[in-house]
């Protein structure tokens, strides 16, 4: 399978986090978008990776400076939304519903 199906999903999902955060306006200097993902070896971090690759090739068109930083695994990534420096994180399903629905390692 390979990294093929990532790719066409960053593809699709590229011009909308774009829009949304050119959105705010031009500034001189560029808006940080920062993902959460992990750890190494993972298939998410390879997908943030490449998801930042694409949108740093357009870093000047749209002034957005994207940054992947590795967590712990999904349950870590997903909790670092909490705080503003995260603005997208990616994880296992299964932790994105508990997470939704404030459950399990997300209660508080």
């Amino acid at each position: 399978m390979g990294l093929a199906m990532p790719k066409r999903i960053a593809l699709a999902v590229l011009p909308l986090l774009l829009a949304g955060l050119a959105a705010t306006g031009a500034a001189a200097e560029p808006q940080k978008l920062v993902l959460s993902a992990g750890p190494k070896g993972e298939p998410a971090l390879a997908f943030a990776q490449q998801l930042c690759t694409l949108v740093n090739l357009q870093q000047k068109r749209h002034n957005i400076a994207c940054e992947v930083k590795e967590s712990a695994g999904s349950v870590a990534a997903l909790q670092a939304l909490d705080g503003e420096e995260m603005h997208i994180a990616f994880g296992r399903a299964d932790w994105l519903a508990q997470a939704a629905a404030g459950t399990g390692p997300f209660r508080d």
